[in-house]
């Protein structure tokens, strides 16, 4: 509804805002399953709607400019009430995919006092943000987010062709394998976020024994091109021990990084 207003020089800042003053029926709200629940502080919950309701079929109409201008009443931000959401944009990424489990459906609230006034009727409610928020911090931090713990078939990893024999160095493996296996026709299926849940060891980064890879978006942009001839189709390797344990067998080969990596930088970098 509010189309133009001043403080964007009254035209939309970008196309696909839904904010300011906007009207859905019960009927729509409900079937977008309401609002998210996961947009602790500034930003990102109006965009998430504005998803929804396209998602969920409809179309977004606005009033001619020359109608719906409105003059805002002058605020900033609010850094301690409600300081910048630093996930927004993940949980954003994530809207296409959980809008039916996470709103209407999944709202939990505590009512704290009713108070009738003469024309309306005042609810004040707990949203429980000491409880949910911390839940949050621990989701995935996006979407198309592939590794930590991972299970593959055989068959599967197969016809994926495995892992890419490119990345060394730390970072974007995991993603290409995202991209192998959606590409190769798989979904990724998650467990539930309340069963889920794992403690990591606390480790850093190995910037001697295994330093950023400073080609990994170079890469990452050639997985669906070339993921079906790199990979098991093309390993190569040199086992240089077998040893026979009691519980399994452990073999020790050398992939030849001496050999391959520099013309994978000369390649790629």
């Amino acid at each position: 509804m509010a189309v133009a207003m001043n403080k964007f020089g009254y035209k939309i800042p970008y196309a696909t805002m839904f904010g300011t003053s906007t009207a859905l029926t019960v009927e729509q709200f409900r079937r977008v399953n309401g609002f998210s629940n996961r947009y602790w502080g500034w930003g990102g919950e109006d965009d998430d709607m504005y998803t929804r309701v396209v998602t969920a079929g409809y179309d977004v109409d606005r009033y001619p400019e020359n109608i719906a201008r409105y003059t805002m009443i002058k605020h900033g931000m609010e850094p301690k009430s409600n300081p910048v959401n630093p996930c927004r944009h993940n949980l954003m990424e994530l809207t296409t995919r959980d809008w039916q489990k996470d709103g209407l459906s999944n709202l939990a609230y505590k009512i704290i006092r009713i108070t009738h006034k003469k024309l309306y009727t005042h609810i004040l409610v707990d949203l429980l943000e000491n409880e949910e928020r911390p839940l949050l911090e621990l989701m995935i931090p996006y979407a198309t987010m592939f590794g930590t713990s991972t299970v593959l078939t055989v068959e599967q990893f197969r016809r994926v062709n495995g892992f890419s024999n490119r990345y060394w160095g730390w970072g974007g493996e995991d993603d290409d394998m995202y991209t192998r296996v959606v590409t190769a026709g798989y979904d990724v299926d998650r467990y539930p976020e309340n069963i889920a849940r794992y403690t990591m060891i606390k480790h850093g980064m190995e910037p001697k024994s295994n330093p950023v890879n400073p080609c990994r978006y170079n890469l990452m942009e050639l997985t669906t091109r070339d993921w079906q001839k790199d990979g098991l189709s093309n390993l190569a390797y040199k086992i240089v021990r077998i040893t026979n344990k009691k519980l399994y067998t452990h073999i020790l080969v050398d992939l030849l990084e001496n050999e391959e990596r520099p013309l994978l930088e000369l390649m790629f970098c």
